[in-house]
């Protein structure tokens, strides 16, 4: 992997394992839905972070490392750092599977919880 690839998958890392830590901790949520928030606070942090690479002209977080946080459970955390730092805005494509993977993810989930259901 090369350079950009482990910032963006670095921090992501780190920003939702703290963010997950911290809402487990203090009694916020149970420990997959305090791991889906960090996540979602990650993948939210790792948009600002490209969105200020990109302003800069400085090395960007590649878009597969974005498809990742969304596909683990991030997609909500993306869509807020796309509308938040108007970010990826313009990209046609990046908005279409974003959306893709949100609407599968949130199909899923209601499965499951209507499986779980008595």
């Amino acid at each position: 992997m090369s350079s950009p690839y482990r910032i963006g998958m670095g921090m992501l890392l780190v920003a939702a394992g703290i963010a997950a830590a911290v809402i487990y901790l203090a009694g916020l949520a149970e420990p997959l839905i305090a791991a889906l928030i960090g996540l979602n606070v990650g993948s939210l942090m790792l948009c600002g972070y490209d969105k200020m690479q990109a302003q800069a002209g400085r090395l960007r977080i590649p878009e597969v490392v974005l498809y990742a946080a969304a596909l683990a459970g991030g997609a909500l955390g993306l869509l807020a750092g796309m509308k938040l730092f108007r970010h990826k805005t313009a990209k046609a494509s990046f908005q279409f599977y974003l959306l893709l993977i949100l609407t599968v993810q949130i199909v899923v989930l209601k499965s499951l919880i209507g499986s779980i259901r008595p």
